[in-house]
């Protein structure tokens, strides 16, 4: 998968080309996602745009006529891809196994990608989609005192500013209650001398400069005050007050230490903190291997994540 020419930090398309390449050779989770009802919703925004929202939703239960259904957690996911590349549907069939598996309903975000759209639309199209998800709860019967947030890579990094927002905003019914964090794009500022000594990484810090590139432009890297938290959560001052977290990373990732870092301070800070390390595993091991053992464990963790709160 690493076999290809270098490309310009600053080119974004051919970069998607490539990716969409190497992962043309990955053998997706094998899951029927038939066994989910697919809806979509569509949410306008302020400035025009047409939000899309996916909601995988988990078989109905049987229960007897009198008996409506009680209100369900429900989570907002948020896709991968360097702030750069993918779609709210790209993992259909792990958003399936996740509803049926935790019997509660994921709603997939396809929020604007960089660097067509910089910092801030890619945070906030995904807070819009927080705050429609809170609005529609009655209707899509869902209790708002149980909504949590989870992403996957540049998701994590996503759900973790939405997490900051939330908090700092105060605009929702109720707090957030939970963020699921899957190996988290957290930080700008990383530098490659940490990046781990594994030739096994299929995520390099050239490809994390070139997503933060696209999504900051020049700041990217830069000062403190030059880049805000809901960019790049690592950056965040003051972590109380957060969510219960799940946090995950592989230890051949090269965001391993910026993750166990925003982890140990989310703990700190008073956050309840679950961390899961998993050895000899690089950034995107779910997707690369997803039938591999630490890939189905990785998942376990997930299911028991998503029916915690």
């Amino acid at each position: 998968m690493r076999q290809g020419p270098e490309l310009p930090i600053d080119d974004a398309p051919a970069r998607r080309t490539m990716f969409a390449d190497r992962f043309s050779m990955v053998k997706p989770l094998n899951y029927d996602f038939r066994s989910v009802t697919v809806f979509q919703y569509s949410l306008q925004l302020p400035d025009g745009h047409e939000l899309q929202i996916f909601g995988v939703h988990p078989p109905s239960p049987c229960l007897p006529s009198s008996s409506p259904p009680s209100p369900t957690p429900a989570v907002l996911y948020l896709h991968g891809g360097g702030m750069t590349m993918g779609s709210a549907l790209d993992s259909q069939p792990l958003l399936a196994w996740y509803s049926s598996s935790a019997g509660l309903p994921l709603f997939s975000v396809e929020y604007r990608l960089a660097p067509e759209h910089r910092y801030p639309t890619p945070v906030e199209d995904c807070y819009a989609a927080l705050k429609w998800l809170c609005n529609k709860a009655q209707e899509l019967n869902i209790d708002t005192s149980r909504i949590a947030v989870m992403g996957d890579s540049a998701g994590g990094g996503l759900a973790a500013a939405v997490a900051l927002l939330a908090r700092d905003r105060a605009d929702m019914p109720h707090p957030l209650a939970k963020q699921i964090l899957i190996q988290p794009m957290l930080d700008d500022r990383a530098s490659a001398a940490q990046s781990p000594t594994s030739h096994f990484v299929t995520w390099t810090w050239e490809d994390s400069l070139a997503g933060w590139t696209a999504l900051l432009g020049e700041r990217a890297g830069r000062c403190e005050d030059e880049v805000p938290c809901y960019a790049a959560p690592a950056r965040a001052s003051d972590l109380s007050s957060l969510p219960s977290t799940y946090v995950e990373v592989g230890t051949w990732d090269i965001f391993f230490g910026q993750v166990r870092e925003y982890a140990s301070r989310l703990r700190a800070d008073g956050v309840d903190v679950d961390l899961q390390l998993y050895p000899g595993v690089p950034h995107a091991f779910h997707s690369i291997l997803p039938e591999a053992q630490r890939a189905r464990q990785a998942r376990q963790n997930h299911l028991r994540a998503l029916q915690s709160f």
